[in-house]
C-alpha cells in the first residue's frame, strides 16, 4: 500500500498496539516539539522521540509531521498506572491546593483531545462556550477535537481520575500566529458548569509571582495528562519566545513546561487572574508565555462578535501612594514604589504607584509620589 496511507493507518491503530522495540531509527532527540508538526526530523523529548520513531521511522528519517504528533499524543502521553501530572513530580495534583483560590481556578481549565489523543490545554475565557489555547495547537485544523473538563486526580497523593465532562470543538473563531493564541467555540454551555477565568490585562513584571494549571503530558507510568499545578515567577519580560513561533512580546517564566501544557492559563498569584498563556519551552523545564496584555486587545472583538462575555479584572481604582497597602503613605512605601518602577512589583503595587495611569511606573510618577508622601493620598 502507499507509504502515506500506511502511516495514516498506523496512527489509527497505534492506541491498541504494544511497542516492544527499543531500536529507534534516525536521530533522537530532535529540536522541535513532539506534539506538533515541527518541520524537522525527530522531536525534543528523547524518550518520546524513540517510541514514535520505532513505530514510524519517517518521523526521524524525514520530518516530524502532524501524523508524528498524533502518534506522540497517543503512545507517549497516553500513560498507564498511577494518577499524577507530568514531569515526574515537578507538578502537583490540583487536589494539593484544595480550599484555596488556586483550587477554584482549576475548574475552567480543560484538556484538548484530538481524535482521542492528548493534545493541549484550553481554558474558558468567555461565557457561554469560548475557550483559549495556543495557535500552534490548531495549526493542523480542529477536526476531531474535543475539550474535556474535570480530568483530575481524586487526591493530592494520586488516587484515581475523576469523571469527565466533554464538549466538541465546533468553530475556530479566530487565531493569531504572532501571539500564538486561538479562540475556539464549544458545543453546549460549559461555562454554566465550569465557570470562566478572569483575565488580568495589565503587563507582567519581573518577579511577579505566578501559578499555572495545565494538562502537561506524562509518559513515565502515570495516568496521562491529568490536571497539574505549579508555582513560579516572571523572570524576564519583552523578549522573543525561544520556539518555532516566536512572539515578540513573550515573557520567560520559571514554571515547568512540557508537551500538553501549551495554551494553559498562567495566573497572577495575588489577584488570581490570568496574566499570560503558556507558549512553549523545553520538556520539563522553564518556559515562555505570552502576556494577556498583548492578546486581549485582539481577542476581545473576536469574543464579542461571537456573543461571548469576558470576565476582566477591574481596572486600578487610581494611584494612592500607599504601595505596601498598610493604610498610610509614608517612608515604608518608598522601597515598594522603587520595586514597581524597576518592574519587580506586583500588579497591586504598580496600580498604587501609577499616578500617570499609563500601565507602568516610571520617572513621570515620581513627582506625584513625593507629593503623596508629603501630604498623604
Amino acid at each position: 500500500m502507499p507509504a502515506r496511507f500506511s502511516r495514516t493507518l498506523s496512527v489509527l491503530v497505534i492506541a491498541t498496539a504494544t511497542i516492544t522495540s527499543t531500536d529507534a531509527r534516525g536521530q533522537c532527540p530532535g529540536s522541535g516539539e513532539c506534539l506538533f508538526d515541527n518541520g524537522t526530523p525527530g522531536c525534543n523529548d528523547a524518550a518520546c522521540c524513540n517510541l514514535v520513531c520505532n513505530e514510524d521511522p519517517f518521523c526521524c528519517n524525514n520530518q516530524w509531521d502532524a501524523l508524528c504528533g498524533q502518534l506522540a499524543a497517543q503512545i507517549c502521553f497516553g500513560g498507564s498506572g498511577g494518577c499524577e501530572p507530568g514531569c515526574g513530580g515537578a507538578k502537583d495534583n490540583v487536589e494539593c491546593v484544595v480550599g484555596t483560590p488556586q483550587f477554584d481556578n482549576r475548574l475552567p481549565v480543560g484538556r484538548i483531545l484530538r481524535f482521542g489523543g492528548e493534545w493541549c490545554t484550553a481554558w474558558i475565557v468567555a461565557e457561554p462556550n469560548i475557550v483559549m489555547t495556543n495557535q500552534h495547537c490548531i495549526a493542523g485544523g480542529i477536526q476531531g477535537m474535543t475539550v474535556e473538563f474535570n480530568y483530575e486526580c481524586t487526591s493530592c497523593g494520586g488516587g484515581t481520575s475523576k469523571p469527565v465532562d466533554t464538549y466538541d470543538v465546533t468553530t475556530l473563531l479566530g487565531s493569531n500566529a504572532g501571539l500564538d493564541f486561538a479562540l475556539l467555540q464549544l458545543s453546549g454551555n460549559p461555562a454554566a458548569t465550569w465557570g470562566v477565568a478572569t483575565v488580568d490585562p495589565s503587563p507582567p513584571s519581573v518577579g511577579q509571582p505566578l501559578y499555572e494549571i495545565h494538562h502537561a503530558g506524562n509518559f513515565q507510568g502515570s495516568e496521562g495528562n491529568v490536571k497539574g499545578y505549579g508555582e513560579g515567577n516572571v523572570t524576564t519580560v519583552n523578549i522573543p519566545g525561544d520556539c518555532n513561533v516566536s512572539p515578540p512580546v513573550a515573557i520567560a517564566v520559571d514554571l515547568i513546561a512540557t508537551g500538553g501544557a501549551s495554551g494553559s492559563p498562567i495566573f497572577d498569584a495575588n489577584n488570581h487572574s490570568v496574566v499570560a498563556i503558556c507558549h512553549c519551552g523545553p520538556s520539563c523545564g522553564p518556559g515562555f508565555a505570552v502576556p494577556m496584555s498583548s492578546i486581549i486587545p485582539l481577542a476581545t472583538p473576536i469574543i464579542t462578535n461571537a456573543g461571548g462575555t469576558l470576565s476582566i479584572l477591574a481596572a486600578c481604582p487610581g494611584a494612592t501612594g500607599d504601595v505596601n497597602d498598610d493604610g498610610a503613605v509614608d517612608g515604608d512605601d518608598i522601597q515598594f514604589f522603587v520595586n514597581a518602577a524597576l518592574g519587580s512589583g506586583s500588579s497591586a503595587e504598580v496600580c498604587a504607584s501609577d499616578f500617570s495611569s499609563n500601565g507602568s511606573v516610571g520617572i513621570e510618577d515620581v513627582p506625584a509620589m513625593i507629593t503623596a508622601l508629603m501630604t498623604g493620598p
